[in-house]
């Protein structure tokens, strides 16, 4: 029996009308309206081209429309806009996405299309940021406090919602929706979306989870590990877009490589089995391997660049710490048993006497592990606490001592951040350090690629001679 589509209430053109010819086999097209409301006004025809809404659904004489094709458009839209990839992001993730989630929860879909979904957003992500296609899923799943993009996934949000939206219908006041909430369309969607989050062992069923389970695949991927104590402050995330604005575009793209660990070295461009074999000894000619790490960190053509970061951390430590009152000393010589002790600064307010030393480190070891030696480094030396009781005239018992503890990458131990801020900075000062370390880091690698000067070894002494 041939079902006549719904009519478009809101079109005042003249539509086609399919109706079936049985003689002919074929399907004939009426082009006047067979309708009236009232006697007086027409209702128009809909035909195969026409396109209206119905509870937030777009719909066509097909079914639903593909919402993949509309996201395809809304992205190549933001793509073409003259915005910040930052501004970009922002509008992805908070009204872009979360758009389409009526439309394809009511609508249904599979999890093919899920997942297509999840690779045209990850692609447009990755032209916005100039990021390679090696990159962890979980870095534009996971979320900012993570120390990724925090990227809603379709694959595993939409699931969520159907079981959420879907189960609140058979409890229900109404009559006619606790009806829909036991028809079996529901209940084979339910058995679609629970199958969903709970596939392969997993648990997906509540945020939180979600959420684990995006940060443990940014964090077990080899780019991610050390990125796996961003969650314990949010002075290693917040720029990345509560005070994004502030940030230059391309100094975001940039800090973004750094973050990830994406920069173009030697190691990272010799990964897969086609590349297997390649050169991966630093170009610098220091003898080690060509890591991100390495180049920014211990290699001899960045030494003036890691010197130039830390003092630029030194000097924002000063600057806010002599706002809030108090007497900076920087760099002091301080003569031991053991040895000079060079502190960079050594701060002074009323009876309070605390060295603050900086370090810009590995993420490999725990960061509050290695503050707590930097700390330890000073304080147990038997020469320094009398030196200091004697120069700033305190009592033994007010001298204290810490440190300002942040990785190349921007992420910060949780024990350095609480000292300083007990210190009386805030948190502004403290996330200002954190991007100029990252840029400073991308700064060092920049400088590598730049520099032709090598490691001059020395040569060999001669035998048999005098």
């Amino acid at each position: 029996m041939w079902k006549r589509p719904r009519p478009n209430m809101t079109s005042n053109s003249t539509h086609e009308n399919p109706v079936p010819s049985g003689k002919e086999k074929k399907i004939k097209v009426l082009t006047e309206s067979q309708f009236s409301l009232g006697g007086e006004a027409r209702i128009p025809q809909i035909d195969t081209t026409s396109r209206w809404k119905y509870l937030g659904v777009d719909f066509t004489c097909s079914g639903a429309v593909k919402t993949s094709q509309d996201l395809r458009i809304l992205l190549e839209r933001v793509t073409k806009a003259p915005l910040k990839p930052q501004q970009r992001l922002k509008i992805l993730r908070t009204f872009l996405i979360p758009k389409l989630y009526h439309s394809i929860v009511l609508s249904g879909t599979t999890i093919k299309r899920l997942r297509q979904l999840d690779l045209q957003t990850r692609a447009a992500v990755r032209k916005w940021l100039r990021l390679p296609h090696d990159v962890a899923k979980g870095f534009f799943h996971a979320t900012v406090a993570d120390g990724a993009l925090d990227i809603p996934a379709f694959e595993t949000t939409v699931p969520a919602l159907m079981c959420e939206r879907l189960s609140a219908l058979s409890s229900s006041d109404v009559a006619m929706f606790a009806a829909i909430g036991t028809s079996e369309w529901t209940k084979k969607r339910l058995q679609w979306a629970t199958r969903l989050l709970h596939r392969d062992g997993l648990d997906l069923s509540t945020k939180t989870r979600r959420d684990n389970y995006w940060r443990d695949r940014l964090y077990n991927s080899v780019d991610g590990k050390e990125l796996r104590e961003c969650h314990r402050t949010n002075l290693s995330t917040r720029w990345v877009d509560s005070n994004a604005f502030k940030i230059p575009g391309r100094d975001y793209v940039q800090h973004i490589h750094t973050r990830i660990n994406c920069l173009p070295t030697a190691v990272r461009v010799s990964r897969g089995v086609r590349r297997a074999g390649r050169d991966v000894k630093c170009r610098a000619g220091c003898l080690e391997t060509e890591t991100a790490a390495h180049v920014i960190q211990n290699c001899h053509r960045t030494h003036g660049g890691m010197v130039r970061r830390h003092n630029t951390v030194c000097h924002v430590l000063a600057a806010g710490l002599r706002r809030k009152g108090w007497s900076v000393d920087e760099e002091p010589l301080i003569p031991t048993r053991e040895g000079n002790r060079k502190p960079d600064l050594v701060c002074c307010k009323e009876d309070i006497v605390t060295v603050v030393d900086a370090q810009i480190i590995s993420a490999v070891s725990s960061l509050n592990d290695s503050h707590r030696r930097k700390k330890q480094y000073y304080a147990n030396n038997p020469d320094m606490t009398p030196k200091l009781v004697e120069n700033y005239g305190v009592e033994r018992k007010n001298v204290q001592y810490t440190s300002c503890t942040v990785s190349w990458r921007g992420v910060w131990s949780s024990n350095s951040e609480a000292d300083l801020l007990r210190m009386g900075l805030t948190k502004s000062v403290l996330c200002s350090i954190t991007t100029r370390v990252v840029q400073g880091s991308h700064t060092n690698w920049t400088r590598v690629n730049q520099m032709t000067g090598t490691t001059h070894r020395r040569p060999m002494a001669r035998q048999g001679i005098g």
